[in-house]
């Protein structure tokens, strides 16, 4: 637990997100308008939901945000949200509301159990981001964008030759402002879904 909360820390609870993370989202967002009204938003590994309460501001509405995680939410999401409590890389799509099948944008927040190697944990994250890679081809609509968090490490390159570009016509590395600056996590941002890769 940190002794000192930071400014996104205690603007979260200002503004009742669940979680400072929420800012990294925003600032994607801001920045990139992936997020827009009417939207069908897939969130993965959604827990504790801040991401899943951002993008439910943004849809409005008329659209729609499931959120995915084996841990559940920390507020009910609103009606035009859905949760599913699961495994995020065994999901059928019959777990869907009835009026979705495919998604504009799939978004991953998520991250593996760390331990003290950070070259260890850069695998276990691409290891997320590849499995990241077969939701999209499952249910990311042609032309979605796609939002996956990452560490950094000696392989990234080759994992986006491998899976992001033969998917997406264009992608960004980013890292947001309100990132932890001794964190390692990248944000990449694959723009229109072209389909599974051959």
């Amino acid at each position: 637990m940190r002794k000192v909360k930071d400014h996104y820390y205690k603007l979260a609870k200002e503004k009742d997100y669940s979680a400072r993370s929420v800012f990294k989202l925003k600032e994607i967002d801001e920045k990139y308008r992936l997020i827009k009204k009417g939207c069908h938003i897939l969130d993965l590994g959604a827990s504790p939901g801040s991401w899943t309460e951002y993008s439910l501001e943004r849809v409005g509405e008329k659209g729609l945000v499931v959120s995915v995680d084996l841990k559940p939410l920390r507020k009910p999401v609103l009606a035009h949200g859905h949760f599913i409590e699961g495994d995020i890389f065994q999901l059928t799509g019959e777990e869907f509301p009835d009026s979705v099948r495919k998604f504009n944008v799939v978004l991953s927040d998520m991250a593996p159990d760390t331990g003290g190697s950070k070259s260890v944990n850069h695998q276990l994250s691409l290891d997320l981001c590849r499995e990241l890679m077969r939701v999209c081809d499952s249910f990311l609509k042609r032309d979605g964008d796609m939002v996956c968090k990452v560490f950094q490490g000696e392989d990234l390159q080759e994992y986006i030759s491998e899976e992001v570009k033969p998917r997406f016509k264009s992608y960004k590395l980013f890292k947001p402002k309100s990132t932890r600056k001794e964190s390692v996590e990248l944000f990449i941002i694959g723009f229109g879904f072209i389909g599974k890769a051959e």
